[in-house]
């Protein structure tokens, strides 16, 4: 039900990386992101770095915390 949340908020994006990111580690943390950038009707990963930096810095230590889930 979340994730179907999140693709809604997401439109239809076929990004291969957003699905890394909501089927990983980091889900939940990417979830806040993406909720806080609707909230706030932003669409660019700068004004979302930008305006939600709580969720963004948490999204990003989550990402070091699982840095082989992440390579390529």
């Amino acid at each position: 039900m979340l994730v179907a949340c999140v693709a809604s908020v997401m439109g239809n994006n076929t990004d291969k990386g957003n699905d890394k990111l909501l089927e990983g580690p980091c889900s939940t943390s990417y979830i806040d992101l993406e909720l806080c950038a609707a909230d706030k009707d932003v669409k660019t990963h700068r004004d979302k770095m930008a305006k939600c930096p709580r969720e963004t810095d948490a999204l990003i230590k989550c990402m070091k915390r699982h840095p082989f889930y992440f390579q390529e």
